[in-house]
């Protein structure tokens, strides 16, 4: 037998190049970026100091000021204390609604002074009366209802101010027969008068 041709021997095919894979990675974690604080040397253009808040001139009253109705604001129905059982029954009468026994409402009957306007001046604005100037019932208003550490050391420093005033004659904090739609009226005479008395 003759030996094999090489020229007729097939030709294959270049074995392709291995192909290398990158190990897998996990990326890692970007930094947190924190807000530097601000030396003294700092550029602080974009963030001014809050300019302080303009201050009321020492002539003027900066207290807090609470008025209060007599009638179903001080008072509860006179007599029931059914649908307000906080409410109590005195044995005082009071003229106010066709007249009955005296029946402070829940804030009279636990105090003013438990509310945040015991730090407040205290007045009274109403259309009514009460049971009329003098009487127990209208002087026990003013010195076992209208109580409070502000409005008791005022009252300490000007005891002669414990009285009624009318309408819009009002020279005291102490206002009757206001007529109701215009009790706002003496509501500010009280402010003012309160500024002027302090002043």
């Amino acid at each position: 037998a003759s030996a094999p041709d090489p020229s007729q021997a097939p030709v294959l095919p270049p074995a392709p190049a291995p192909v290398e894979v990158a190990p897998a990675t996990t990326p890692a974690p970007a930094p947190i970026q924190t807000p530097s604080t601000p030396s003294a040397g700092d550029d602080q253009e974009h963030s001014p100091a809050p300019e302080p808040s303009p201050s009321l001139p020492p002539s003027v009253c900066q207290a807090c000021l609470c008025v209060f109705d007599i009638d179903r604001t001080l008072t509860g129905k006179q007599g029931d204390i059914s649908s307000c059982p906080r409410n109590r029954v005195t044995e005082m009468h009071d003229e106010g609604y066709g007249g009955g026994s005296a029946t402070l409402s829940a804030l009279a009957n636990e105090g003013i002074a438990t509310t945040f306007c015991n730090e407040c001046h205290l007045g009274i604005t109403s259309a009514g009366s009460g049971s009329g100037e003098g009487s127990p019932w209208n002087n026990y208003l003013l010195d076992r209802v209208m109580r409070g550490d502000v409005h008791d050391a005022f009252m300490q420093t000007h005891p002669d101010t414990k009285r009624w005033s009318y309408g819009t004659d009002v020279h005291s904090p102490f206002v009757l027969k206001q007529a109701d739609k215009r009790k706002q009226e003496s509501v500010e005479l009280i402010r003012q008068w309160f500024n002027k008395t302090e002043n």
